[in-house]
């Protein structure tokens, strides 16, 4: 991924995503996910914790959600609507949206593939989508903050939510 970032307008789906994530994994904690208590969260903002519940949620076991995590925070610092490689847009690939920064394709956009265009700013369906290219969460090579290893650097981050969300 570049470090072109521009934010994509907001999307209307992903609290209702965030909160019904949040309210499974909770079950009554009474605190929204992840926010100081009294705080709320920055709208648009996903914090650590959040992002390894939503990778949870999409099927991966506990390890690869740490690691998805880590690589969330490297690609899109927890943005929901952050989207990069503008630059390597062309007649088929669109930018890398969302959480994951998953590359979409023109081609898919209001299908409900994994790359659809029109869906990727909603957290869920990043997750998922990360969840299917990643192969649940074995198969970090799409992502280049693996593959450069800049994912590193959030490993306490990610280890600290997946002991919050109580792994």
């Amino acid at each position: 991924m570049t470090a072109h970032y521009r934010r994509r307008s907001r999307s209307r789906g992903w609290p209702v995503a965030v909160a019904l994530v949040a309210a499974a994994a909770l079950a009554g904690a009474g605190e929204p996910v992840g926010a100081a208590p009294g705080a709320p969260a920055a709208a648009g903002q996903l914090a650590a914790v959040d992002l390894y519940r939503l990778a949870v949620a999409a099927g991966l076991p506990a390890e690869a959600a740490v690691t998805a995590t880590t690589v969330a925070l490297a690609e899109s610092g927890g943005d929901v609507d952050v989207a990069g490689d503008e630059d390597l847009v062309d007649d088929e690939w669109g930018p890398s949206v969302g959480l994951w920064q998953i590359r979409c394709l023109h081609a898919a956009t209001g299908t409900g593939a994994p790359r659809d265009c029109s869906r990727l700013t909603d957290p869920a369906f990043n997750a998922a989508a990360m969840a299917t290219i990643s192969n649940a969460g074995t198969d970090w090579r799409p992502w280049s903050a693996y593959t450069s290893g800049a994912y590193t650097a959030h490993l306490g981050a990610a280890e600290a939510a997946a002991a919050e969300a109580g792994r």
